[in-house]
């Protein structure tokens, strides 16, 4: 039969189970990762001071079997107080995988960040050249030679359409465009500054207009008397006419 234990014994048991389990017993919260190790370290101490007492009881009672049980309830307690620390500071370690991944994040995006400002920046010059391409009055075909003045304002300037006009001229004066060959206004409403006639698209008129206006223009340009480098009529006068106007400019 085993031997009885002594109420010395038994009250120095009792005491390190109370400090463990006294937040459970008075219905507190879990706690936190500094009061548990806190807890741990006076439960450890209380438990070294119970073998001690049990160790020097057993000394003075020269007891072996009291000393063996002793002993065995002292690595019982050690192994409760143990699993009840690894159980509590397990729970602080679950926010391990969270801070890695925010790291990774982090990083991810660092190193994403160029690749995104390059994609960016492809975007806007292509939106740019988007915009350009409308503004520009002058059509490039494939196989076309053109030099960077080309796209310069002022030569984009003259490839802008002029506005249609909506009514035929001739018919609206009741104008005969061949008697009219002398009429160097009318002749360079109808040609461009270097003495070519204009399309029909740009003066507007119907067919058989525009066909008596280019023969008009060039009557004068066979006759001489309107080039097709455009001259003032009073030099234009001054080369039929010499001596007439004095030509020191």
């Amino acid at each position: 039969m085993a031997p009885r234990i002594s109420s010395l014994q038994r009250l120095s048991l009792r005491l390190p189970l109370r400090a463990l389990f006294s937040s459970r017993l008075k219905g507190l919260a879990l706690p936190n990762s500094s009061q548990a190790a806190f807890s741990t370290d006076k439960t450890l101490s209380i438990s070294r001071r119970t073998a001690a007492a049990a160790a020097a009881n057993a000394a003075t009672s020269k007891s072996p079997k009291t000393d063996s049980r002793n002993s065995i309830m002292a690595d019982k307690l050690l192994s409760i107080v143990r699993s009840s620390s690894s159980r509590k500071g397990a729970a602080p370690t679950k926010n391990f995988g969270k801070a890695s991944k925010d790291l990774y994040d982090r990083f991810k995006a660092r190193y994403e960040m160029p690749e995104r400002r390059d994609q960016i920046e492809e975007e806007s010059k292509r939106r740019q050249a988007a915009e350009y391409l409308t503004q520009m009055p002058r059509r490039f075909h494939p196989g076309d030679l053109y030099s960077p003045h080309d796209l310069s304002s002022a030569e984009m300037s003259k490839f802008r359409r002029r506005p249609k006009k909506t009514r035929d001229i001739v018919d609206t004066l009741g104008l005969n465009p061949l008697d009219h060959y002398k009429n160097f206004s009318l002749i360079s409403q109808f040609t461009s500054s270097s003495g070519q006639i204009l399309k029909a698209e740009i003066t507007a008129l119907r067919t058989v207009n525009q066909r008596k206006v280019a023969k008009m223009i060039r009557r004068a340009q066979g006759m001489g008397i309107y080039p097709k480098i455009h001259s003032h009529p009073e030099l234009l006068r001054n080369d039929f006419y010499p001596g007439s106007i004095s030509r020191d400019l």
